[in-house]
């Protein structure tokens, strides 16, 4: 139960921490504006080409005076005008094509999902334009694909496994588009028809050379011309002058090739428009603009725009003004789009200052004071006075005001909570240590619990009543009123857990000490400054500091298997030092399958032949599946069916294989090989080798650890109940599980500098990379390790067997110390290694408390009905294979 208990309160802290970093900005019940047809005005343009360069930088465009594209500079001498459009960080490919076609900055959530879409429905250029036809790649197809389109489908066609060769692919598709006469008399016959031309090949070029390349300036030269031939095509299917054009790109590139971080290559992007609409302001003889002379404009106001040239509202989740001076159009139609722009952002402004007004408290509470329902309303009609009087410039400088005011109204809105769930969430941690300590006091003490039944809970009871109608009342979103209750709830159960007599928390600064300590060593030797191999190195000696005095054979095997493993984690933690991963794949995983089952005959284990035959027909499919899956061959169905039959039963072989066998260690060795065996089927590279080597270290530390203790000293057993002996071994025992978790986790190759997810994990059980079978079974990848790691505790150790609720209370207050550490150091926009950093130390800190309470459970029943006991003396010298029959009698 008090398993169930820790875990449903983690879950609601981690609950806690996401709501009030990560809570969906946008707004919904939002309606369209009228279009400007609707509202009596042509627009210049009746269709929008948009080229869509991915990961072209404006360096790449204008420098050596636009040489790099000289069909595009020529076209730039006759109609047109270039800007800088600084697009948003991180520079990724969805939050940039989010910007352009939606106007506003991808969703926090995004986060969540490594930006590659937005989980959340928000409307674009293409859901305004009722006609959008593209030709795109299934990544970008991704970002809009499960949008609400109101009865009109996107018409886009994706282009499959066309990478470095994309462009060719989309211009010869549009130009058998516009071959089909149908297609043509369709489009002629529709109003704000929006073409995306999107061309991946900047991108993987950039990838692949850098843009600083020759190969990559080759194919920009290519892909121009194929920009310049695609729009002569237009032109001459549509010859009508009806036809506006946009080229830009979703992001730029840095000179490595890469892109994702705020560096002004990889903000920069090109921005060229001409065409039916587009307001020239140099003359024919201009020369090429460079980046410090060219205008600049924001990525998320080209939505407004956009929809402003074909006569669109823009988008009803668009925060963007519309950039001035870059239509040809009259001032009337101009100040008429500005108006359409305002009205649409005040709509998202108007909810979100009814639903602060609608509280029971927004007389006390701070609000906007900027901007009211009043002065909406007065705009509106002052916009109309002007424009009935001709002051068409006027009307267009009032819009311009009201749309930064309602700006900085949705800003100030939208982390209106964020400070309160931050203080509560605060709290909720330090009231859960709280009551974490008066547990293990109460343990340590052999004390019983107050209960609930006590004035001060009845108090807290009322208190959280009155919270709870208060937080109704103020209509506070239901899961930020849940993590704003979190506090109160958990003071409720810390009073419950209050020994019936003596101390609170028995000696608070031991406790200190001994939580803080840990916490701040993990933190900073293996999130900040990467020294995991001697925390582990130093951690082991000084728990195994008695075996110096007295040297063996056995001793200088485990001083060795310790070397082995801290060069491991070096390694891990400093790749540049270490040798090419790729060398280190297929024939290193092999023989980490081979020494999986080598290890036991060498320890001299207690395995029955069937459960080593098993072992040894599992691991030989899956050698073969991994070389078919290394040499890009489909893997067998029958490696794939042998992979799952031996996950199910790697678990129910341990309690069932023979019930007879009550010898904790015989268990564990049994429970050791199935989980090793399990693990190499899913390790990558030597992730299995560094596993078995840290669990036989393990096995042989806690062996000869409890030799070398006197008879006389029983700072182990179960009869010494000293309060203070008690937690100095609970805390020594949940710091070791703790530290182990986060040796055997970097030695996975999970961590090396960030959290990767290797969906190729799952290659030996399923053929697909999906999110959820790939994810659970690199779950479980993760676990596996630290199952084999608290069984040898469980099995070996007397203390952590009978005492196992106090020493995972230690783990987590360790834990909880380190989560609440990083709880405020999230961030939720910025340079993306940055926010992916935060998010995965905070996520790593928290899902590990989840991880290692189900791990304990599942090693309980492993061994609860086993009895602990020395093990018999050896004779045979090699391993002794037995039939399960035979087992029950040794």
């Amino acid at each position: 139960m008090w398993r169930l208990r820790a875990l449903v309160v983690h879950i609601f802290l981690l609950v806690s921490i996401m709501t009030t970093y990560f809570s969906s900005t946008l707004l919904t019940g939002l309606v369209p504006q009228k279009t400007l047809r609707e509202m009596g005005f042509e627009p210049p343009a009746d269709r929008l080409v948009v080229f869509l360069t991915d990961g072209l930088r404006a360096d790449s465009f204008l420098g050596k005076n636009g040489s790099r594209v000289p069909d595009l500079r020529e076209l730039y001498r006759t109609e047109g005008r270039i800007a800088i459009s600084r697009s948003l960080s991180p520079t990724q490919t969805a939050t940039g094509h989010i910007a352009i076609f939606g106007g506003l900055r991808a969703d926090i959530i995004s986060v969540l999902v490594n930006f590659h879409y937005t989980p959340v429905h928000y409307d674009t250029v293409f859901n305004r334009s009722r006609t959008a036809i593209g030709w795109i790649h299934e990544m970008v197809d991704n970002v809009f694909k499960d949008l609400p389109h109101g009865g009109a489908p996107l018409r886009f066609t994706l282009g499959h496994k066309k990478d470095l060769q994309f462009d060719a692919w989309v211009f010869k598709e549009v130009e058998e588009f516009l071959a089909r006469s149908d297609n043509v008399r369709e489009v002629l016959s529709l109003k704000g028809v929006v073409f995306f031309v999107y061309l991946a090949d900047m991108d993987a070029w950039s990838h692949r050379y850098t843009p600083l390349s020759p190969e990559f300036e080759n194919k920009l030269l290519h892909t121009q011309k194929g920009i310049i031939t695609t729009y002569k095509l237009f032109e001459k299917t549509f010859n009508d002058s009806r036809t506006a054009y946009l080229l830009t790109s979703d992001h730029g590139m840095a000179d490595s090739g890469m892109h994702g971080c705020s560096s002004r290559y990889e903000l920069e992007t090109p921005l060229l428009m001409w065409g039916a609409g587009v307001k020239r302001k140099v003359g024919p003889d201009a020369g090429f603009p460079t980046s410090k002379t060219v205008p600049e404009v924001k990525q998320i106001q080209l939505a407004p725009l956009m929809s402003a040239l074909i006569g669109l509202p823009p988008p009803m989740n668009n925060i963007a003004m519309m950039p001035a001076g870059y239509l040809n159009v009259s001032t009337e139609y101009e100040a008429m789009a500005f108006h359409l722009n305002a009205l649409q952002i005040l709509d998202q402004a108007e909810i979100v200052i009814s639903r602060n007004k609608r509280t029971l408290f927004y007389k006390w509470l701070p609000s906007f004071k900027e901007l009211n329902v009043h002065q909406i309303a007065a705009y509106k009609a002052n916009f109309k006075t002007f424009v009935s009087q001709g002051r068409n410039q006027e009307a267009m400088e009032e819009s311009q005001k009201i749309i930064k005011l309602a700006q900085k109204c949705l800003k100030y809105y939208n982390g209106y909570y964020q400070t309160p769930l931050l203080v509560a969430t605060t709290i909720s941690y330090l009231v859960w240590i709280y009551c974490l300590l008066l547990q293990l006091t109460r343990i340590a003490t052999e004390n019983k619990r107050k209960g609930f039944a006590t004035l001060s809970t009845v108090l807290l009871s009322a208190l959280g009543i009155i919270q709870l109608v208060l937080l109704v009342l103020q209509k506070v979103p239901f899961v930020a009123s849940v993590c704003l209750l979190l506090p109160t709830c958990l003071l409720i159960m810390a009073q419950a857990e209050r020994s019936a007599k003596g101390d609170l928390v028995k000696a608070p600064l031991m406790n200190i000490i001994s939580t803080v300590v840990p916490a701040g060593l993990v933190i900073l030797v293996y999130f900040e400054y990467k020294h995991m191999a001697e925390l582990y190195g130093l951690s082991v000696f000084l728990h195994n500091h008695r075996l110096f005095r007295k040297p063996s054979l056995k001793f200088f095997l485990w001083l060795s298997l310790v070397c082995i493993i801290s060069g491991f984690l070096f390694l891990a933690q400093h790749p540049h030092y270490g040798i090419d991963p790729e060398l280190l794949s297929f024939h290193v995983v092999q023989m980490g399958m081979i020494m999986a089952l080598v290890r036991p005959l060498i320890l001299q284990h207690m395995i029955g032949f069937r459960v080593w035959v098993i072992n040894a027909v599992t691991l030989a499919a899956g050698a073969y599946g991994l070389k078919k899956y290394v040499s890009k061959e489909v893997v067998p169905d029958y490696v794939k069916a042998t992979s799952w039959f031996f996950l199910v039963y790697a678990f129910l072989s341990i309690r069932y294989h023979d019930a007879s066998n009550k010898n904790a260690v015989k268990r564990l060795q049994l429970i050791t090989m199935n989980m090793i065996t399990l693990h190499a089927l899913l390790c990558k590279r030597w992730g299995s080798w560094a596993t078995q080597f840290l669990t036989t270290e393990l096995f042989f530390g806690l062996q000869q650890y409890n030799d070398s203790k006197r008879t006389v000293e029983a700072d182990d057993s179960f009869g010494d109940r000293k309060p203070l002996q008690h937690l100095k071994q609970s805390y020594k025992y949940g710091f070791a599980i703790a530290l182990y978790f986060y040796v055997t986790f970097a030695l996975a190759g999970n961590w090396i500098g960030s959290f990767f997810f290797w969906p190729n994990t799952a290659r030996l059980f399923y053929g697909d990379y999906t999110i959820l079978i790939p994810g659970y079974l690199v779950l479980l990848k993760i676990v596996l390790p630290s199952l084999i790691v608290i069984s040898n505790l469980y099995a070996v150790v007397p203390f952590v067997r009978h005492n196992i609720r106090s020493t995972f209370i230690c783990l987590l207050l360790i834990n909880n110390v380190m989560g609440l550490y990083f709880c405020h150091f999230v961030r939720n926009k910025g340079k993306y290694d940055d926010v992916r950093d935060s998010l995965d130390k905070l996520l790593i800190t928290h899902v590990v408390n989840l991880l290692l309470l189900g791990c304990s459970r599942v090693a309980e029943c492993f061994l609860c009905d086993t009895e602990m006991g020395r093990e018999p003396p050896k004779v045979e010298k090699h391993v002794r294979f037995t039939s399960a029959d035979d087992e029950s009698h040794i």
